[in-house]
């Protein structure tokens, strides 16, 4: 494992995974590379298994520019999409 890499540090600290129960919303976006709808959804059933998601796929033709990707979210052109989470937190 690479001396950097988080699953090492991850290693070196206490794992708090198991104690996570309560409901969390896992948004990730159908052009992202990185976080493909296998890899979500292994994470949170092998790692956080005691959590309770609610998946919500974001669809490029939601972006106004058509891409979200694994970091534009943030990105100001689609603010329409942190409504979202918004929505989410108010209710």
């Amino acid at each position: 494992m690479n001396r950097k890499s988080t699953g090492k540090l991850l290693l070196k600290t206490k794992d708090y995974s198991k104690e996570l129960d309560q409901k969390v919303l896992v948004l990730y976006a159908e052009d992202d590379a990185w976080l493909t709808d296998k890899g979500v959804k292994s994470l949170l059933n092998d790692v956080y298994f005691n959590l309770k998601p609610d998946y919500r796929i974001l669809k490029t033709s939601e972006s106004e520019k058509g891409e979200i990707g694994h970091v534009n979210f943030f990105r100001s052109y689609n603010k329409n999409l942190w409504n979202i989470i918004l929505n989410e937190i108010k209710n």
